[in-house]
């Protein structure tokens, strides 16, 4: 602003910029390049920053809700959670059911209704072992950090004996990058 001394060289400087919003995905962040200008806009002298690795966000909300919560019961689970970030079309939601579930209980286990509420377009599920895959199909919108989802999956038959476990969810976008998080007993 004109206001300020002249800064000899070498001067070392520490810039905050407020209202930065990071990436929605875990992982590097790739180099920042850096100018200082004169008032006429000529470039003083440029240089690099090296980038910084983003960690994916949280789900600290996450509640699973079995149709039939009794020990053994077969019927549909449903997943709750808010996203900390956008969740792109062609999304993924990795759920890992611990030991003593059952999934393709009475049918394949899928997404019910082929639907992620809260979110646009279509999804299906695939199941390998004690993991179910559900695919947000690139059918739909970008869907806005703060939204509320309701996953639901059918034909999953809790443990017949003792408490059901941790239930694992990661949230990825179409390159496998780490949205979010989380765990909930079931």
């Amino acid at each position: 602003n004109n206001d300020g001394q002249t800064f000899k060289a070498r001067t070392k400087m520490a810039i905050t910029l407020a209202g930065v919003r990071n990436a929605g995905v875990s992982g590097p962040t790739g180099i920042f390049a850096i100018e200082t200008r004169n008032g006429a806009g000529v470039v003083i002298d440029a240089g690099d920053a090296p980038g910084v690795a983003l960690a994916g966000g949280a789900l600290p909300g996450l509640v699973a809700t079995l149709e039939n919560p009794r020990a053994g019961g077969n019927g549909t689970i449903t997943l709750f959670f808010t996203l900390p970030a956008g969740l792109p079309p062609g999304a993924r939601m990795e759920v890992h059911f611990p030991a003593g579930f059952s999934l393709n209980e009475g049918g394949a286990t899928s997404v019910q209704k082929g639907a992620i509420a809260g979110a646009d377009g279509t999804a299906s599920a695939v199941v390998v072992d004690q993991n179910v895959t559900v695919l947000r199909n690139n059918d739909g919108k970008v869907v806005p950090a703060g939204t509320a989802i309701a996953v639901t999956l059918t034909n999953v038959k809790s443990p017949a004996t003792g408490p059901g476990g941790a239930i694992k969810l990661e949230v990825l976008d179409g390159a496998g990058l780490l949205i979010a998080d989380g765990q909930t007993g079931a």
